[in-house]
């Protein structure tokens, strides 16, 4: 994908999902951009860990919007948990519409803003 600061599209590493089946994760985890200016692929597999999320180039989704801070979150696996970590981000990030101080788990088909950015998180279970 590509970036377009005017309408607040995402870029992010390519990453095919036969990538993530070879690795030795027993779940994909997905990040699913909710809103139509996200473009034609709005899925995002987090892999590999840990996945930061923010404005600056390098981090693995990146979100170009004026609301979300350059290193703004990180999502990391923890004893086989899903965690979601705010990184002192200026506007928040908020997991079912309520901003998360520090880390949370995440167990799947959460409603995840990153400022204004909103993503669900889904979980699949490779074939």
């Amino acid at each position: 994908a590509t970036a377009n600061s005017a309408t607040g599209s995402r870029v992010s590493r390519p990453m095919t999902r036969s990538t993530v089946e070879t690795g030795s994760l027993s779940k994909v985890w997905i990040l699913h951009a909710v809103g139509s200016e996200e473009g034609n692929n709005p899925l995002t597999v987090i892999y590999p860990t840990p996945f930061t999320i923010g404005r600056k180039p390098g981090v693995s989704l990146q979100i170009n919007s004026r609301t979300v801070s350059s290193q703004h979150a990180e999502i990391i696996i923890e004893s086989g948990r899903l965690i979601l970590r705010d990184l002192g981000s200026t506007n928040g990030t908020y997991v079912n519409g309520q901003r998360i101080v520090g880390s949370v788990e995440l167990f799947g088909e959460e409603y995840i803003q990153f400022a204004d950015a909103a993503y669900r998180l889904r979980c699949d279970t490779p074939a």
